[in-house]
């Protein structure tokens, strides 16, 4: 349990890197960054370990791989980051925590699956939590309930897109076209060539990272910390990147696969919703964000609607397998 914990911790801080990063550069940069990097140690994490992925083999499922990578990493990974940029870590966190329900209304509506009564209800109490979470914006009201911000809805469109695109994925996985680790290099690889693309087409500064990049101004207090105040702005902004690629991108996820197969995946998946708790805390504790009791309210009301959710998913798996 302790190691589960710990492992969604290390989650939890790479989105804090990440929003330190972001106050520094834009959103496509980011992910560009954290994709090439990533996929390139898969790649050669593949060539060593796994010899079934062959050119003959890309070249025939090529556009089947771009429409995986546009859906599960390009699109997603930067409508996530452009919220996370505009939004408080924890927030951006939780609401990347409603994947589940995403994952239960694309099922009823593109797979025939059927939605139970507990499955309803948990998704309406997911609902529930996001608009507790919202209604703290000194712009909402009880008048306009459905008061969401730009930052708000890319974060959701963000997690809608890309479990859109893993059922995509999930499927060619499924005939056995490429293995998972095989699916996360090239997607990845994608993803890190085509973001300079999405930063013309948005007017994002995609040089500025390797020109005048700096936090001067960043609201942070770990930054003028020690060892941090010592690096100087733009060496501390370096680390924060080699930080969320080997620990958010690599190390955490490698740990997580690990989780998955000691524990139950329903036990996993709601465990995984430590992780916008943990972001919270480190927000309070090094990104200067106030503590929240609206944040506390809509995750245990969220967490609450996972529960039913889960507990009835697992039930009628049990059904299944007799």
């Amino acid at each position: 349990m302790l190691f589960t914990l710990f492992v969604f911790a290390l989650m939890a801080s790479a989105i804090s890197a990440n929003k330190i990063i972001l106050y520094a550069i834009g959103p496509s940069l980011l992910v560009g960054i954290r994709m090439f990097f990533a996929g390139s140690f898969l790649l050669v994490f593949n060539y060593f370990r796994d010899k079934n992925l062959s050119w003959q083999k890309l070249k025939t499922h090529t556009l089947l791989l771009l429409l995986i990578a546009v859906f599960t990493t390009l699109i997603p990974s930067t409508l996530k980051a452009y919220g996370l940029k505009y939004l408080t870590s924890s927030k951006s966190a939780f609401l990347g925590a409603l994947d589940p329900f995403f994952a239960s209304i694309f099922a009823y509506f593109l797979l025939g699956e059927k939605l139970t009564l507990n499955k309803f209800f948990g998704v309406l109490m997911g609902c529930i939590g996001t608009f507790i979470l919202i209604s703290g914006d000194a712009s909402c009201s009880l008048e306009n309930l459905f008061c969401f911000s730009w930052p708000e809805l890319a974060a959701l469109s963000g997690v809608a897109t890309s479990r859109f695109g893993w059922m995509i994925a999930q499927k060619a996985m499924k005939q056995e076209l490429f293995s998972p680790t095989q699916m996360n290099t090239v997607t990845m690889l994608i993803g890190a060539f085509l973001s300079p693309v999405v930063a013309f087409l948005t007017g994002e500064k995609y040089w500025q990272f390797f020109t005048h990049a700096s936090l001067n101004g960043a609201p942070f207090s770990i930054l003028y910390d020690f060892p941090f105040s010592e690096l100087g702005l733009h060496k501390a902004l370096m680390f924060f990147v080699f930080y969320t690629v080997v620990i958010g991108n690599i190390f955490a996820y490698n740990l997580y696969a690990h989780v998955l197969k000691k524990h139950s995946a329903v036990f996993v998946s709601l465990a995984s919703f430590s992780v916008p708790l943990f972001v919270h805390l480190f927000g309070c504790l090094f990104l200067s964000e106030k503590f929240s009791l609206n944040f506390i309210l809509a995750c245990s009301v969220t967490f609450l609607g996972l529960l039913i959710f889960f507990f009835d998913e697992n039930k009628n798996s049990k059904k299944r397998a007799l």
